[in-house]
């Protein structure tokens, strides 16, 4: 359930630079393209996909930028100079020679010499190219723990203190790094979640996904209002999002335990119809896996998104080749839905059970049966027969709801254990391994333990 480290391009526009920090009259904003801004009495963001406010209305800007002019709609465009016009040639060229330091850098004790000797040089793209690569290679022996961690919290101390200039490339780029590092800083992660909450707007696809995936893998919750806003503004960006962004987007926002409002699921459905056949088993079982904890049922049509989805062309192929864990949270996912997968999906999705029983826990056992039952899967007699077989095996393993999962699935597949002749064979051979102790019920073949 690894996140995404994805990366985006860069959009310029006429008469804007990068995606800096400026203030001009009582305001406050960001460069081109995805800059937030205020002016006076007014906020927003640059042109190509901005949002301001003025004096009441509403209408788009140039690209994907939504404004507020004197009510009605408008073209706007930003002219103002941001951050990276203002850099000198000289400090746009040392600032690249670090991140080519930093790119080249072999190991995170290069990493270390490095922030060592240009300390003095090194801003906030340089810092979190170095947060990143460290969290990249993964932490080290445990002899080199303690050097490691040094390093950790004295880029960590960096940006806390460059915060307050991060672009949400850098914020979403530094959250990811803190989840993968597992070195969790509470005062950190809380600055890095303000900030973002100032340029919430001006995300895009990755940076939206990594930063709440960073959030669910850390288990800290930066609150509803921020969790609210969240939503709100990557509503509209959804359709931008890759597989592997909606479905740690969801996966992530389950986990949290924020459940997002019908317009939002509908735009992340469509979005994932869209690319359905581009979705890895990970993926897909994760989607709707999130769904499923989120409460979602379906929406007003289910089968418009899970047909394309779990009953096309490749549906069948698809499940055929699940592991136990995929299959077992899969199928209780479906459950979950107002809506039955095609026979195909379930007969693939029975036979991949069959073949895999032997490496079920009396958990997935316990799962898979009873999610196939209500999903309307008509074993054959000799898969009922297989299935009795290991169940036999596990029940003293079962909890109660588990145990109540197993005998509903039999009751629904109307299967008889006293008429299995597999089975009562079984339980004699099983009494008669037991020796003395099985009293007269070996001897005499009695099937009372089968019954």
């Amino acid at each position: 359930e690894a996140g995404q480290e994805g990366g985006g391009q860069q959009r310029w526009g006429p008469g804007n630079a990068g995606e800096g920090q400026w203030r001009g009259d009582g305001g406050r904003g960001r460069g081109d393209g995805e800059g937030q801004w205020r002016g006076d009495s007014a906020r927003g963001r640059g042109d190509g996909e901005g949002q301001w406010r003025g004096d009441g209305g509403r209408g788009r800007g140039d690209g994907e930028g939504q404004w507020r002019g004197d009510g009605g709609r408008g073209d706007g465009q930003r002219t103002f100079r941001g951050p990276r016009e203002a850099m000198s040639g000289e400090a746009l060229e040392a600032r690249q020679a670090n991140n080519d330091a930093v790119r080249a850098a072999a190991d995170w004790r290069a990493v270390a010499a490095l922030l060592e000797s240009r300390g003095s040089s090194l801003d906030g793209e340089n810092i979190t190219a170095m947060l990143i690569k460290v969290a990249r290679n993964g932490r080290p022996e445990a002899a080199s723990s303690a050097e490691f961690e040094a390093l950790v919290a004295s880029l960590y101390g960096w940006v806390s203190a460059l915060v307050p200039t991060l672009r949400p490339k850098q914020l979403a780029t530094c959250l990811y790094a803190i989840a993968k590092l597992e070195l969790f800083n509470a005062e950190l992660v809380a600055a890095l979640a303000e900030r973002a909450v100032e340029q919430l707007g001006n995300f895009n696809g990755w940076e939206y996904s990594n930063m709440v995936w960073a959030f669910g893998r850390m288990n800290y919750t930066p609150g509803e209002d921020w969790l609210n806003l969240f939503v709100y503004w990557s509503e509209n960006r959804l359709a931008m999002f890759k597989t592997v962004e909606l479905s740690n987007t969801v996966g992530a926002l389950a986990k949290l335990g924020h459940v997002p409002g019908p317009t939002w699921m509908e735009a992340l459905t469509a979005s994932a119809v869209r690319q359905a056949g581009d979705f890895n088993n990970l993926e897909y079982v994760n989607l709707l896996f999130g769904l499923a904890s989120l409460g979602y049922t379906g929406g007003a049509d289910p089968s418009a998104w899970l047909e394309p989805l779990v009953g096309g062309p490749n549906g069948a192929a698809r499940v055929a080749g699940m592991r136990v864990t995929d299959l077992t949270r899969t199928t209780w996912a479906l459950t979950q839905f107002d809506w039955k997968p095609p026979a195909p999906w379930l007969q693939a999705a029975s036979r991949a059970f069959v073949a895999q029983l032997r490496f079920c826990l009396p958990s997935d056992l316990a799962t898979i049966s009873y999610s196939l039952a209500y999903l309307h899967a008509t074993p054959s007699p000799d898969t009922l027969k297989l299935l009795a077989f290991e169940l036999s095996r596990c029940w003293q393993r079962l909890s109660g709801d588990e145990l109540a999962n197993v005998a509903m699935s039999l009751a629904l597949w109307q299967y008889r254990p006293q008429t299995d002749r597999m089975y009562q064979a079984e339980r004699r051979q099983a009494a008669k391994t037991a020796g003395p102790m099985a009293g007269g019920h070996a001897a005499t073949g009695c099937d009372c333990a089968a019954s």
